[in-house]
């Protein structure tokens, strides 16, 4: 991704699109730093995801620290998520999303069913953001990703299967814009628009072993006029292989057909 050019064409136009500019760069890396979760981002992957210059990325990192947006962990040097963040959180702690609301249930229930790990996602721009999460009965679970973590479309089966149901222009759109930030999961763009050509063929979204090693991801997205919403079950390959991911999409559709009908959505 290259770096867009800083220097005003016009005073006031300048200023007003160089001020937007350094707004929406503080919202990249902020979104960056999601990525990694609780654990937070090293200087060094945030700087080759944001695809920006390492002076300018270091320099807004170094903003966002001093105002507590972010902070450095002292013992890993890790970026993570500041008190100020955490405060701003505190604000719609006791408000529920009415998707997390209204899903929770299904998602205890799915796993209740299936024994595995099931994530509720919501698309947010060109990511997926882990609403919810419940883990199954089964003895070895897949490592679990903390609700609030977010990941470029398709890095994820969650975030996959809405890249899926995107129209061709917008799926394009997400692979240019997330370029930079799929080598964090060992992934490319190109390998991505095949995961979504394979999955459209397929019918619905599978990861196997591609961003959590020994992991398999069936993901499926929520039926309606545009889909934004998708759950996905998530385990062991060991036991999510073969004939039984046929069987688990099929379980996940049946249910999410059934929800989305009872909603009036299809």
């Amino acid at each position: 991704m290259a770096e867009r050019s800083e220097r005003p064409e016009g005073r006031e136009g300048g200023e007003r699109r160089t001020g937007t500019q350094s707004i929406e760069r503080a919202l990249d890396i902020l979104r960056i730093v999601a990525m990694g979760g609780h654990a937070g981002m090293r200087l060094k992957e945030i700087v080759a995801a944001a695809g920006l210059a390492e002076a300018t990325v270091v320099r807004i990192v170094q903003g966002l620290v001093a105002n507590g947006m972010l902070a450095r962990n002292e013992r890993s040097s890790r970026i993570v998520f500041g008190q100020l963040a955490q405060e701003f959180g505190m604000l719609t702690a006791g408000e529920p999303s009415v998707d997390v609301e209204h899903w929770h249930p299904i998602v205890q229930d799915l796993a209740a069913i299936t024994g595995e790990t099931i994530y509720l996602n919501r698309r947010n721009g060109h990511d997926s953001v882990c609403m919810d999460v419940s883990m199954g009965a089964q003895p070895v679970q897949a490592h679990p990703i903390a609700v609030g973590v977010r990941r470029p479309l398709g890095a994820g089966g969650g975030g996959l299967a809405i890249l899926m149901s995107m129209p061709d222009e917008e799926v394009a759109r997400s692979l240019a814009h997330n370029a930079t930030r799929y080598p964090y999961y060992g992934l490319d763009s190109a390998g991505v628009h095949a995961l979504v050509t394979s999955g459209r063929a397929r019918g619905y979204a599978l990861l196997q072993g591609l961003t959590i090693r020994g992991v398999s991801v069936v993901g499926l997205t929520v039926p309606g006029p545009v889909p934004y919403l998708s759950l996905c079950v998530s385990g062991l390959s060991s036991r999510l292989s073969g004939p039984v991911l046929d069987e688990t999409a099929a379980m996940l559709r049946a249910r999410l057909d059934l929800e989305a009908r009872r909603m009036g959505l299809i």
